[in-house]
């Protein structure tokens, strides 16, 4: 092969190199020839790691890539190229999250469910997100926790020695087993007093149901006469409730010197009449009788013979 032939096949294939890099780069930039796409915006108050070229993805498909990262005062503003067959609608959601355990992230964007076409989206009005927290910040947080952790196993470790001394041989487990073993011999015995108590338990029951069955049969049998009993009752205990209050209407008029018997109790006078008129006839008793005994001595007198029926 002449020197003429082989610069042209190296440079031949120098250039088929070349446009295969180039192809390479921009398939991986997510650069696409055929489908038409358009720019979106995205508010961030952190890019998370995001680059120029990772993946956007809709409902977890790949439809854009990253195409710009702006910083601003107090936010990252992020352009993106989308596929134009996407349609987004005004509660679209977006956040960044990690693609990969290596690093890697990537934009995820829901496109809303309201029906009502995303007005928003340029530049000067761009679509709020929210990040996600990436490898890194989980192990800075992690690394915070780190003092407390230790505290945490500190206080374990105390616990464990303070349990251990509460699980003497002496202070617990022996009495512990002394009364498992004391419960396990009541359990026994009452196990034996169940049967041997059994037979007269069940005849107890046995005659306990035919008694009321029995008593069940009587009250059948004389309801009407009960319930007239107790209809009697009834009335009883209306009267006695109408007695009960004429009583107390009379010891009301007593107690207040009412009416004879009401004077009779609570005046002098008159009970000191009463006591000289009973002493006068205790006299006159006792003078008959001596009287009597001078004038009928010695005289037989049957007092039933004198008594005509």
């Amino acid at each position: 092969m002449d020197k003429s032939k082989l610069e042209l096949s190296v440079g031949i294939t120098s250039i088929i190199g070349i446009v295969m890099l180039i192809l390479g780069v921009l398939w991986g930039k997510d650069v696409g020839f055929a489908s038409k796409q358009r720019q979106v915006y995205f508010s961030f108050a952190n890019s998370g790691g995001l680059r120029p070229g990772d993946p956007v993805h809709i409902n977890g498909v790949k439809k854009g890539r990253v195409d710009e990262i702006l910083l601003r005062q107090d936010h990252v503003m992020i352009a993106t190229m989308l596929d134009d067959d996407i349609t987004l609608f005004d509660d679209t959601h977006a956040q960044i999250g990690m693609q990969d355990l290596m690093g890697g992230h990537k934009m995820e964007i829901s496109p809303g469910v309201s029906g009502q076409p995303l007005l928003t989206g340029g530049i000067d009005h761009p679509v709020t997100g929210s990040s996600v927290v990436g490898i890194a910040e989980m192990f800075a947080e992690a690394y915070s926790l780190k003092p407390k952790v230790d505290t945490l196993l500190v206080t374990m470790q105390k616990s464990m020695a303070e349990l251990s001394q509460l699980l003497d041989r002496d202070k617990l487990r022996q009495p512990l087993h002394r009364s498992v073993q004391n419960l396990d011999e009541v359990s026994t015995e009452l196990n034996q007093l169940l049967s041997e108590t059994k037979p007269r338990l069940r005849g107890t029951l046995t005659h306990m149901h035919s008694v009321s069955q029995t008593m069940d049969t009587l009250l059948t049998a004389n309801r009407s006469a009960i319930q007239s009993s107790l209809a009697g009752l009834a009335q009883v205990t209306a009267k006695m409730d109408t007695m009960t209050t004429s009583l107390q209407d009379m010891l009301f008029a007593i107690q207040g010197r009412e009416g004879t018997v009401g004077k009779l109790v609570y005046d002098d006078a008159i009970f000191e009449r009463l006591q000289h008129t009973v002493s006068g006839m205790d006299s006159l008793t006792v003078e008959l009788r001596q009287s009597l005994g001078k004038y009928l001595n010695g005289v037989d007198i049957k007092l039933l013979n004198l008594i005509d029926f």
